[in-house]
């Protein structure tokens, strides 16, 4: 076919065709119609009119020109955001935020409660533990940590078309990840494995006072207040970790009655099988020393509070124990105890020799209540052995599940929310149709289980305490609202206008970019050396921390000073730089198609293999800083080390990929394939200029518009398309 049969085939039908199209009534309604349901048509009407004033004023766009024009007008219309509904994320935000407060102070009020409830929960979940329960809570409480979350957004920013997107909840997830280190550093929350020694002894020790308590009331001391007195002395639930309650009970005694003081006294006795199991189920010579000197305490209190009491023959009743005593002053009071049970409740003895007529009698009844308290003791000791096999949370050797930096807030908490709403939100259901309900109904019920599996992982490992998870709870819903209502919106529409800056022009922003890194970098910095300032005054800090580091070596072998408390918190900071370097490197480089993803991946295996070798390459930069370069255990030697090697590693990503893409053929830009696409016409652009200008002299009020409007709607389709 010549080229002129071609310019008179295509002529004729655009002129029927306008002809056709304007004897219609509606004609102009339907053109209406038409650019209020479809903004996209609109713009491009609007880049064709003012296409036409140029070409009526004999100047002429090329089809690259054009396409350039048109391609630039359409991503001004999708990121051109305007006050929509700006109250209403206002009215959002301020009440998020009022939620949020509320809830850190109901935190803070109510921090200890929560600490040992979340011990008795760790105790009965892991009562029936076993290793595949265990696995499959691993399991969950890994889908979301930081750094596993993070490599894999890096990899999909480096192998998906939708950068922009990835790119904007990149940066956002970085600066969460770097705010969450940075409260959890500030707020010094211990995990509750760290303490949870110190619950196991407490709960012993409860158990043991609970049988005292019984034993008080099956000795006929029905007195209410000896057995409230009894429970506040004893039944001592509060941390060792939080405070010590230390009990007066020299007043309280003396209020006491004779017989309600000697059962007292009876009772305290039993405070060698506490000394027996402390030594027993404690490891550390610490604790142990101790242990006897509190329980020493308790009797030596007891005891100098009863000297009133007369002076009888000495009885070896606390023969046995091994705590020091005053072995003279427990001899009377167990004399007067055992002759108030034969004498019916009559202390006065005047009579020396009727006296010593019941002794026999009274050194029976001590040998028969020896024998019985023995075996008393025995039980209990059977029934602490068996509690104490249950309510360890740490009994599995699972190194790879020791935390060792601060635990509040939860991490995973705070950043699976954001995380799974994102994927769910952006990626499954829009693959989805509207018109399958159920399938969406069912992923976003699935979500949410996951989510709050998680929550019940990191309470069943140990790892955090139920105000941390709620505090981190409470804290990823309100980044996901301020996300969808404030950030993206606006982070998004700054990136694409960004990126659309040439080198010489993108000054002022690459200033901004480098100011605000450097913002951010140092802030980590000034907060780490604060704490280490206040850390070297403090006898007590220090003292806290050597106990966590005991507790923490015998669960965990791999424990090291970097990664552990507030070293680890300052070093996983540096997390945030991968967001901006990734900013950065795009206005360095100007690879606008680059960012909007206007390229289309060569298919087949070994160009897969091919894509990831070399993005696998570039972050392996961040290997070479942090493991390879000598820091010499200096915590901020490694925090620069890290951050240098991710900020390398998103710089990279930018700038060298997408060249090494090209050069090897593993992408072909969109571009070149919209032309080709376009001039399915003709073979030649240069006919195809001469039929629009054909068309624009020969019919100037019919055919030139027609013809301009079916190749907007041409470039419609193509862009639609993508």
């Amino acid at each position: 076919m010549t080229n002129n049969s071609i310019k008179e085939d295509l002529l004729s039908n655009s002129f029927a065709t306008t002809t056709s199209s304007n004897s219609s009534p509606d004609y102009h309604a339907s053109q209406c119609n038409a650019q209020s349901n479809n903004g996209a048509t609109s713009s491009f009407e609007s880049q064709i009119s003012d296409s036409r004033d140029e070409n009526n004023s004999s100047k002429q766009l090329s089809l690259s020109e054009l396409f350039q024009k048109s391609e630039h007008q359409l991503g001004d219309t999708n990121f051109k955001f305007i006050r929509y509904n700006s109250r209403v994320t206002t009215y959002s935000i301020i009440i998020s935020s009022i939620l949020t407060l509320f809830v850190f102070g109901y935190m803070i009020l109510f921090r200890e409660q929560m600490f040992v409830f979340s011990l008795e929960f760790i105790e009965r979940m892991q009562s029936n533990q076993n290793f595949f329960l265990v696995s499959f809570m691993n399991f969950i409480s890994l889908c979301v940590s930081p750094k596993p979350v993070i490599s894999m957004l890096v990899i999909f920013f480096a192998l998906s078309t939708q950068k922009l997107k990835i790119l904007t909840f990149l940066l956002y997830y970085g600066f969460l990840t770097y705010t969450c280190v940075l409260l959890k550093s500030l707020f010094g929350d211990p995990r509750p494995y760290w303490i949870e020694q110190h619950y196991s002894q407490n709960v012993q020790q409860n158990y043991v006072n609970e049988s005292r308590i019984l034993s008080a009331q099956n000795n006929n001391s029905s007195d209410i207040y000896l057995n409230q007195l009894l429970i506040q002395h004893y039944n001592n639930k509060s941390l060792n970790y939080f405070e010590d309650n230390d009990y007066n009970l020299e007043e309280n005694f003396q209020r006491l009655s004779n017989k309600q003081q000697l059962n007292l006294i009876k009772l305290s006795e039993t405070d060698k099988l506490s000394n027996i199991l402390i030594s027993e189920t404690s490891q550390e010579p610490e604790i142990k020393k101790q242990a006897n000197t509190q329980v020493y305490l308790n009797q030596s209190q007891i005891i100098n509070n009863s000297n009133k009491f007369q002076d009888n023959q000495n009885m070896s009743y606390f023969s046995n124990s091994t705590i020091p005593y005053n072995e003279s002053h427990h001899n009377k009071l167990s004399n007067d105890l055992n002759n108030q049970r034969n004498s019916q409740d009559n202390l006065n003895i005047v009579d020396q020799d009727e006296y010593k007529k019941g002794y026999n009698k009274t050194q029976q009844n001590i040998q028969q209540q020896k024998e019985i308290s023995e075996q008393k003791e025995s039980q209990q000791i059977n029934q602490l052995n068996s509690i104490q096999n249950d309510i360890n949370p740490s009994v599995l050797p699972l190194d790879w599940k020791c935390y060792q930096e601060y635990g509040n807030p939860s991490g995973h908490a705070f950043l699976g929310v954001p995380l799974y709403e994102f994927i769910v939100r952006d990626y499954i259901l829009r693959k989805i149709g509207k018109d399958q309900r159920f399938i969406r109904v069912l992923v976003t019920v699935c979500a949410v289980i996951l989510v709050n599996l998680i929550f019940i992982s990191r309470l069943y490992l140990g790892m955090h305490s139920l105000n941390q998870v709620i505090f981190g709870c409470v804290l990823g819903i309100y980044a996901t609202v301020f996300y969808r209502l404030f950030f993206e919106r606006r982070i998004s529409s700054m990136l694409y206008q960004y990126v659309q800056l040439k080198r010489s022009n993108a000054i002022k922003q690459i200033s901004y970019v480098i100011l605000f890194t450097s913002a951010i970098f140092s802030l980590p910095i000034i907060i780490y050396t604060i704490q280490e300032l206040i850390l070297s005054h403090s006898q007590n800090l220090q003292n806290q921390l050597v106990e966590w580091e005991n507790i923490i070596q015998q669960k965990c072998s791999n424990f090291t000073k970097m990664q552990s408390f507030h070293h680890k918190c300052f070093i996983d900071s540096s997390v945030v730089a991968i967001g901006f370097s990734i900013v950065l490197g795009f206005l360095l480089t100007s690879r606008e198609r680059f960012l909007k993803g206007q390229y289309k991946e060569i298919p087949g295996i070994k160009n897969f293999i091919y894509r990831i070798s070399i993005i696998l390459l570039c972050c392996s930069t961040i290997a070479i800083f942090y493991y390879v370069l000598p820091s010499f255990n200096n915590p901020y030697l490694k925090y620069i080390y890290l951050f240098l090697g991710i900020f390398l590693t998103g710089f990279l990503l930018v700038a060298l990929v997408p060249k090494l893409f090209e050069k090897y053929h593993l992408i072909t830009f969109i571009f070149p394939l919209l032309q080709e696409q376009l001039n399915d016409i003709s073979q030649n652009d240069n006919i195809k200029q001469q039929i629009k200008n054909e068309s624009f002299n020969s019919y100037p009020s019919f055919s030139s518009f027609q013809t301009e409007a079916s190749y907007s709607n041409t470039l419609t389709k193509d862009l639609q398309k993508l």
